[in-house]
């Protein structure tokens, strides 16, 4: 094990260590070896939030609980979920924003449901989200959201907007998605939602001016038009 592994795995057996005391478990050294062994194929941060998520939530320490919350802290969205995000994209008109993995398993169920095999459709879906989802986890790859554009000009001006309000998208991508842009004018536009984004909390105003340059930057986008990509 290299010197990087070594610490990263030190911080785990720290963190976990700590946490038992205060949930009032004695934790043999062997245990915590092996719950930081299966912890190191993690990002060393999502470890030691859902760690900080079993502490506030849970009775026991439990690898199960602290994997259960690793899970649902990556940003990707439980099967469920994805599915509704997905089912949307059969209504061209919409815009949806949706993971990498969710596209990719939409792209398996699709052709049920355009015979109308809504069910198989489902469980189809299901099974290719979870097994992506679970490679993905497995490489340590990072979520990644992109934008499936609809026809409707209203719908995808809010969806944008809300995708780029709660982190989903970034302003940069959100500038670059649809073809016909005045890169000028959205770039001024851009860069006053960026300053307005890092200028801290110091100034009251910060909120309103963000919202308005986001207002701004999602309408120069919507008057481009262009369909589902």
């Amino acid at each position: 094990m290299d010197k990087p592994a070594m610490e990263k795995q030190a911080s785990l057996i720290e963190a976990l260590a700590a946490a038992a005391e205060v949930m009032g478990q004695d934790i043999r050294p062997a245990g915590l070896l092996a719950m930081s062994d299966a912890l190191m194929s993690y990002p060393l941060e999502v470890s030691h939030r859902a760690l900080n998520q079993v502490r506030r939530e849970c009775r026991r320490l439990t690898l199960a609980d602290i994997l259960e919350r690793i899970d649902t802290s990556d940003g990707r969205p439980q099967a469920d979920e994805a599915w509704a995000t997905a089912i949307r994209a059969m209504d061209e008109a919409e815009t949806v924003v949706w993971t990498h993995e969710t596209q990719q398993a939409f792209a398996v169920a699709r052709p049920l449901l355009e015979i109308n095999d809504r069910v198989g459709a489902r469980m189809a879906f299901r099974d290719a989200y979870e097994r992506r989802v679970r490679d993905a986890r497995e490489r340590n790859e990072t979520v990644q959201c992109i934008a499936s554009l609809g026809w409707n000009a209203d719908r995808r001006r809010d969806v944008l907007e809300a995708a780029v309000a709660t982190g989903r998208l970034p302003v940069s991508q959100v500038q670059g998605l649809l073809p016909g842009l005045d890169r000028e004018q959205a770039a001024e536009v851009v860069n006053t939602l960026t300053e307005a984004k890092t200028s801290g909390g110091a100034d009251r105003e910060e909120p309103h001016s963000r919202s308005a340059a986001l207002r701004e930057l999602i309408d120069l986008l919507t008057t481009a038009g262009g369909k589902r990509r």
